[in-house]
């Protein structure tokens, strides 16, 4: 038969695990230590919170502080340990000691929680998991806790040495039987793996399995490490095989009941020798005259060759080497040795090949002969009696009855057979005699052989004669019980159906009650729906039921919804019909109310809008508009009237008169015809700025007046303010050439502009990388002297105040700014020391949404130096004139995209600082108004003809 391997498993791990019962610690491999005596119990109070399983640990029930439990382990190569610790209101830790490969402790590794909170959300536990480091295992575990804690599911895995699975057989050799021509196999069993073979499997082959590949099995069970095939076995298997031929073996383990298979070993070899079998065997006499011995043999040629002669051994009592008479015939039974003295002789009998070139001895070893006196003192003929072994012995199986050995009696000797000796073995040392058998036939009951591989041989006896023949040949023959075989199987398939049977009638009932069981639940089920049911509706009947019912009745009041929806659509659309019948009968325009005040208001809007431009009268000599002029004159229109529609002028604080303006003459230049306009218009007038005292802003009014500083001491102020912002910024590491003051002014306006805007780009990376703190230091330090004093300053000082104004005006750096450090900053913008602090914030958030105001923040230190003999002027000044400019550019635009409809005109002014809102009541109102009007008018007036 053919057997194929199957893989090897591989190792696996093994775990220890404490689960603790009622009894405590179950598992001795953890040695537990209470080091702080902490009040502790074991108990299942807490089964199924703070990950306690049935029992768990409660330790620390005193809420004690640091108390230590320590737990040894075991085992060796620890390579991962685990457990859930509970209930945890306070910081906690543990401390894993390790061992290196060479057994040295290394310093433990601690670990913390200092935060409890770091726990599973769901269970309020740790999981904790700790796997050693490479090279390292662990052997011990400390716990340091400050509560009462859970502790449960503790665990580590260790590798035992024992690989997982199945491992080959090792030491695979050959044996031999020169004798009876039989080869075996011998191997040791494995061992470190966690399975032991059941059995083993031999293959063996003729060609190295390139061919051939045939196997066999030793016995379940048996724990056999030999196998031996028999001559006739082997040559049943190769029929041509002979002398020199060479068998090869291998071996496998094999666990058939988890199916597990090792790999195979090695092949081993063994060639046939050139060696016949020794004489089975081997008797002397002294012959009857005294002149020599004869020795007697039988030959069973069971060998796998046959002799080519035999060969005597000899020596007396006094030799240590033997003598050897060889040549003797291959065909001889019995040979007599004449050079004979009076000694004690030991004898062998060889058989020998290639011309005595391999002699094998005898099969039971040498015979030792007491030779007597080699002078006859009487002429008395002495008989000596022969006796051959028997002969032709076989052995066959009868089935539930044994092994039945059949011979025939011996065709040499001359003594008289009285009986025989039969011996059947399965080794040298297991070896079954039965004696007195008196016929040529004996049956072994099976219960006297068991199964196995078996070696059969015989002797004759005869009493009479007082001599014993050799043995006979020695038949083998695989000895099996099939009856007995038979019998257990019959006894394990009537086992295994009564087995079925008795598991079928317990599953049986058990889903009988199962059945009930169900049934039962399914009415009380039934009876709790409806007694629920009832009880929240008044209703006795099944959640379905009441699904109905409920959706029934939702579907009626649904309907009757429906139906009340309809009446109030059709009330809704009748009283539309009457509005409509009313409005129809008062205006002739079928129109709701709604319909009919918007295009009343479109009417009067319309009629107001021609009115306006009817009172817009353009008289000229009789040509038309050109289509420029024609649009000049819209816009001077439709701009008037959305000042009128939009702008509530009384909501600022500014005084107005009224000017008859008789005629406004325009000369056209090539007619003498004279064009008189006549309208009424009512101006805004500007009122002078009121005269303003120099004074601090920051001055309360109380103490000491103001000081008016020299030229000469503001140059000196300006010099220590550039030494201190300087010291602040290190201005020598931008990438810019300084130029000196002198050479700037040598330089051309174009190149000059350049010179300054490269040094600002490079001052601004400088100073956008500035700490807040140096922000306001530069800020301060420009407070002392006034921005508007800087004309004297270096270009790279004024960079630098430019660049930090506008660091300082930004969100993210007012956010971080203290109060004193926000009027700073305001003193330098020019506010007011009462609303500085506010004001600075409103220009920040100004200048991050507004690019007007962005502007002025970036133009403010430039225009301040522009202006510095202007009294109390401040970054409001400069925003007023950025939004100016920006009207003046495009007045229309300006006014158009502006939705005056959606603005709160109530909240005008709340997201401006308080020097603006006085600027713009000064200036801008007024300036937008008549600015747009005298733009449009302009138009008009310059036309060319």
């Amino acid at each position: 038969m053919l057997i194929y391997p199957m893989p090897i498993a591989i190792g696996a791990e093994q775990t220890e695990t404490e689960n603790f019962d009622s009894t405590g610690f179950t598992n001795s491999n953890f040695s537990v230590t209470n080091y702080s005596n902490a009040t502790y119990s074991i108990d299942t109070v807490y089964n199924g919170d703070y990950g306690c399983e049935n029992y768990c640990l409660n330790y620390n029930t005193g809420n004690t502080q640091n108390r230590m439990l320590q737990i040894t382990f075991g085992d060796t190569d620890i390579t991962e340990i685990g457990f859930d610790v509970g209930a945890v209101d306070y910081n906690w830790a543990y401390n894993v000691f390790l061992k290196d490969a060479d057994g040295t402790s290394s310093n433990p590794d601690w670990v913390n929680y200092n935060n409890p909170s770091n726990w599973n959300p769901a269970t309020y536990v740790f999981e904790e998991t700790y796997t050693a480091p490479t090279g390292y295992e662990i052997w011990r575990i400390e716990f340091t806790f400050n509560d009462y804690i859970i502790m449960d599911n503790a665990y580590y895995k260790y590798d035992d040495g024992i690989t997982a699975g199945i491992g080959p057989p090792t030491n695979l050799a050959t044996t031999q039987n020169l004798h009876s021509g039989a080869v075996g196999v011998t191997w040791t069993a494995p061992t470190g793996y966690s399975n032991t073979p059941e059995r083993y499997a031999v293959a063996f082959s003729n060609d190295n399995f390139v061919s051939t590949n045939y196997a066999v099995a030793t016995s379940t069970g048996s724990g056999d490490t030999a196998y031996t095939f028999s001559k006739q076995y082997l040559q049943s298997i190769f029929t041509d095989l002979d002398v020199g031929d060479t068998l090869y073996f291998k071996i496998r383990s094999d666990d058939d009941t988890n199916s597990l298979y090792s790999s195979w070993t090695d092949v081993v070899s063994y060639t046939i020798p050139d060696v016949a079998s020794g004489v089975s065997t081997l008797t002397a006499n002294q012959d009857n005259q005294y002149q020599g011995v004869i020795f007697y043999w039988t030959q069973p040629n069971t060998g796998w060759a046959t002799q080519t002669s035999y060969k005597l051994a000899y020596k007396d009592s006094d030799d240590t080497e033997f003598t050897y008479v060889t040549g003797i015939s291959a065909d001889a039974t019995n040979y007599t040795w004449t050079e004979v003295l009076e000694d004690t002789y030991e004898f062998y009998i060889y058989a020998c090949t290639q011309n005595d070139g391999w002699c094998h001895g005898p099969q039971n070893g040498s015979i030792t002969v007491q030779i007597a006196a080699t002078t006859p003192t009487t002429t008395t003929t002495t008989i000596v009696y022969t006796l051959g072994p028997p002969m032709n012995p076989a052995v066959t199986q009868e089935y539930n009855v044994g092994v039945k050995v059949d011979w025939d009696a011996p065709n040499t000797g001359n003594a008289t057979v009285d009986h025989y000796e039969l011996y059947y073995r399965t080794s040298a040392e297991n070896e079954t005699k039965v004696d007195n058998i008196t016929e040529t036939e004996y049956t072994i009951p099976y219960n006297a052989i068991p199964n196995g591989e078996y070696t059969f041989s015989l002797k004759a006896i005869s009493t009479t004669n007082s001599v014993n023949s050799g043995y006979s040949t020695e038949p083998t023959l695989t000895v099996f019980n099939q009856k007995a075989q038979d019998d257990a199987d019959a006894a394990a398939e009537e086992a295994r159906k009564a087995e079925e049977a008795r598991i079928a009638a317990e599953k049986a009932e058990q889903e009988r009650r199962e059945a009930e069981e169900r049934e039962r639940q399914r009415l009380q089920a039934i009876e709790d729906e409806k007694n629920k049911n009832f009880n929240e509706t008044g209703y006795y009947e099944l959640d379905g039921e009441r699904a109905a019912r409920e959706q029934a009745e939702y579907e009626a009041e649904q309907e009757r919804i429906r139906l009340e929806e309809e009446e109030k659509e059709r009330q809704r659309l009748q009283a539309i019909e009457d509005e409509k019948q009313a409005n129809f009968a008062e205006t002739g325009y079928m129109e709701l109310d709604s319909e009919r005040e918007q295009r009343e208001y479109e009417e009067e809007q319309a009629r107001i809008q021609e009115q306006i431009k009817n009172t817009v009268v353009v008289k000229t000599d009789g040509e038309d508009l050109t289509p420029e002029e024609q649009d000049a004159l819209d816009n001077l229109v439709d701009t008037i009237i959305d000042i009128q529609n939009n702008v509530d002028f009384t909501e600022f604080d500014v005084e107005e008169e009224t000017f008859e303006i008789k005629e406004v003459v325009i000369v056209v230049p090539t007619t003498t015809t004279t064009t008189t306009t006549t309208t009424t218009t009512t101006t805004t007038t500007i009122p002078d700025k009121p005269e303003q005292t120099e004074t601090n802003p920051f001055d309360s009014g109380e103490g000491d007046e103001e000081v008016q500083l020299t030229e000469e001491e503001v140059e000196v102020l300006v010099t220590e303010v550039e030494e201190a912002i300087t010291e602040v910024v290190e201005i020598e590491e931008i990438p810019v050439e300084i130029i000196e003051e002198e050479e700037l002014e040598e330089l051309s306006e174009e190149e000059a502009e350049a010179y300054v805007e490269a040094v600002e780009e490079a001052v601004a990376e400088v100073v956008a990388e500035l700490e807040t703190e140096e922000l306001v230091e530069v800020v301060e330090q420009v407070a002392e002297v006034d921005v508007q004093n800087l004309a004297t300053a270096d270009v790279q000082t004024k960079a630098v105040v430019k660049a930090v104004v506008q660091e300082v005006t930004k969100v993210e750096t007012v956010a971080e700014l203290n109060e004193e450090e926000k009027q700073a900053v305001g003193e330098v913008l020019g506010f007011s020391e009462e609303t500085a602090a506010e004001d600075v914030e409103i220009i920040a958030e100004q200048a991050a949404k507004e690019e007007v105001v962005a502007e002025a923040v970036e133009e403010y230190v430039d225009r301040a130096i522009e202006n510095k003999d202007v009294e109390d002027y401040t970054l409001a000044d400069v925003v007023t004139e950025v939004q100016v400019e920006v009207f003046l550019e495009n007045p229309v635009g300006a006014l158009i995209d502006v939705n005056i409809t959606e603005m709160d005109l109530g909240s005008l002014g709340t997201d401006m600082t308080s020097d603006q809102r006085q600027k713009s009541k000064e200036v801008v109102v007024p300036v937008i108004i008549a600015s747009q009007i005298i733009a449009q008018a302009g138009a008009l007036m310059t036309r060319r003809f």
